[in-house]
């Protein structure tokens, strides 16, 4: 599942890069500046829970591995 998720997050970064920033450039300065936010405020909605759940995810498999470790 972590596999997707980065996936998925490499294919939103790739988008904001190359298609969403070029078109907010051509736009005149107030109509850019909301269109911006709206980028912003949609990846920042969706690129927190990911954050956390890639985080958690990657604790959980790091204390696996170090019991294991251990263990030995």
């Amino acid at each position: 599942m972590q596999d997707h998720r980065s996936l998925y997050w490499t294919g939103q970064n790739a988008s904001l890069s190359f298609i969403s920033i070029p078109a907010v450039m051509q736009a005149p300065a107030p109509l850019a500046a909301k269109q911006w936010h709206t980028v912003f405020s949609l990846g920042a909605s969706m690129g927190i829970p990911l954050a956390i759940g890639s985080a958690l995810a990657t604790a959980y498999v790091a204390s696996q591995r170090a019991h294991l470790f251990f263990a030995l």
